[in-house]
């Protein structure tokens, strides 16, 4: 589907098909991001960012890329941060963090002369992701213009409706706390960097929401806020890609309601 919103006629030069590159490239002081890039038989050519889910990295993309990368793209994958290679705390796709990391990606896209470029600074390119990454893409097209467009599977909507849901319409009491959803992701995030102390590779401030919701069941109004500020409903009305979004009708995490 991506192939089909991104499609376009280009001048190629011929190069070696299946090409890959890996590069860590630093997209903030301090962060630096794990990248692969897949090149197509022919270039330039259009982009497409892959983002991974929670608990991976750019290794769990990895066969997407080839797909598209066949398709006649370039593609680029990363881990995010806290993930893989790269480092820095996991913040949730914050505007401020992962976000911020995205879209340096796609500065660093609009500098290769392996991607078409729709105008200075501003390559032709499509993100795509599934759940975590999927929420990345979406946050990722309401704070850059530059993507063309944009397809999100099984991500949230509402983050505080996804792990607190609650069926009453209008009504501002969170729902029952999904703890044992968000038991394992949180697990699975502080045994694989223990290292870190209790909290992981998580930035303190989501270590204290998860706590909080453990004991008191529900989210206080600092962590109401800080769910929102993730949320790409939030940000929905800011995103002008053509954007498609898929969802599982059996998905216990993030449903279709």
């Amino acid at each position: 589907m991506l192939a089909v919103m991104l499609a376009s006629v280009v001048s190629p030069s011929v190069v070696n098909a299946d090409e890959k590159n890996s590069e860590i490239i630093e997209t903030a002081p301090g962060i630096s991001i794990d990248t692969s890039q897949y090149f197509p038989k022919k270039l330039p050519a259009p982009a497409i960012l892959i983002a991974h889910g929670f608990g991976g990295s750019k290794e769990s993309v990895d066969s997407e890329a080839k797909f598209f990368a066949s398709k006649g793209f370039v593609v680029m994958t990363w881990s995010a941060r806290g993930f893989g290679e790269s480092t820095g705390q996991i913040e949730m796709n914050s505007i401020d963090s992962e976000v911020v990391d995205t879209r340096a990606l796609i500065t660093h896209l609009a500098k290769s002369k392996n991607v078409i470029l729709d105008g200075v600074g501003d390559p032709r390119v499509g993100i795509m992701g599934s759940s975590y990454g999927g929420a990345n893409a979406l946050l990722t097209a309401s704070q850059d213009p530059r993507i063309d467009a944009v397809i999100s599977d099984i991500s949230w909507s509402d983050l505080e409706q996804g792990l607190f849901p609650q069926s009453a319409e209008r009504s501002l009491v969170s729902g029952p706390f999904k703890k044992i959803w968000a038991g394992t992701f949180f697990s699975a995030v502080t045994l694989q960097s223990a290292y870190l102390g209790e909290c992981g590779a998580f930035a303190q401030r989501w270590c204290d929401v998860y706590q909080n919701a453990v004991l008191q069941g529900k989210p206080s109004l600092t962590d109401k806020r800080l769910l929102e500020s993730v949320s790409p409903i939030t940000y929905a009305a800011s995103i002008s890609a053509p954007t498609l979004l898929s969802q599982g009708q059996a998905d216990s995490l993030f449903p279709l309601s």
